[in-house]
Parts: C-alpha cells; structure tokens; sequence
C-alpha cells in the first residue's frame, strides 16, 4: 500500500523502493510485481519491468492485464514482434479489453498498418467509452485525421 500511495503522491523512487522491500518481505505476489513492473515501466526501466511480468505471467498466463502491461514494455524498448504476441494472447483471453485492442492499435501503426490500427483505435472507442483508452484511443485517430 505504500508502494500505491508514493506512486500517488509522485514519487515513483519512493514507491519503487517500497514495493521492492515489499516483494522482499512477502516474496513476489503477484499485485506486487504488477504494482511494480508499472513503476519500473514509469521510470523507464523496460526490461525489469518485463522481468516482473514474464513471471507473472509464467504463473498466471491468463492474466490479460499482465500481458497489455509487458506488450506495452516490448513496444517502448522497440520490440515489436513480442509486443504483438503479448497482445493477441491478451486479445484471446479478453476480447473486449480496451487497454489490449489500444495497445494492438498502436503496435500496428508502427508497424505501418494505419488501416488496422484506425480499426482498432475505432473499435476500443465504440466498446470502451468513458475509459482512458477511449479517451487514448480517440487522441490517436485525432492525430490520424490530421496525418493520414
């Protein structure tokens, strides 16, 4: 909990430093490493928060959530290959999920399928309204409108 609320309050050091003291204490559950591997990914630090999903995921591979948050992880150190496969095992587990069909989109259009992508941003806006990857996913077809 203290590792939430450093996150909260801004002080994402803090907040590492207190999940990670956590993971020691309890060992590493699962809400830790997630709670975690968000902080690493917010500081930058990609491939430890990969580390903390891939054993989440090893022990829950129907943990969608986990797999959105380690594709996100692939896509910003450019590994775009691997992010998509994190994405169509989320998108398999959870059709509907907003944050995966987003993060597909984003993929693809950087993969240069702006088609595929303006599909999904679309669709993550019909089945996700009132949620922050509506509201991203509504961004991104903006900036395709202006760039397409």
């Amino acid at each position: 909990q203290a590792g939430q609320a450093w996150l909260i309050a801004g002080d994402s050091e803090r907040s590492l430093a207190s999940l990670s003291r956590a993971v020691e204490i309890g060992g590493p559950k699962t809400e830790m490493l997630i709670d975690r591997a968000i902080v690493l990914a917010s500081l930058g630090r990609y491939w430890e928060s990969i580390d903390d999903l891939s054993v989440v995921v090893d022990r829950a591979p129907r943990r969608a959530d986990a797999l959105v948050l380690r594709a996100t992880a692939w896509r910003r150190i450019g590994n775009l290959d691997l992010a998509l496969d994190d994405i169509g095992r989320a998108i398999a587990i959870a059709p509907e999920n907003p944050d995966a069909i987003l993060e597909r989109g984003i993929v693809l259009h950087l993969k240069g399928d702006t088609a595929a992508a303006r599909r999904d941003w679309q669709r993550v806006g019909e089945t996700g309204a009132g949620t922050p990857a509506a509201d991203a996913a509504r961004e991104n077809l903006d900036r395709l409108g202006k760039n397409p």
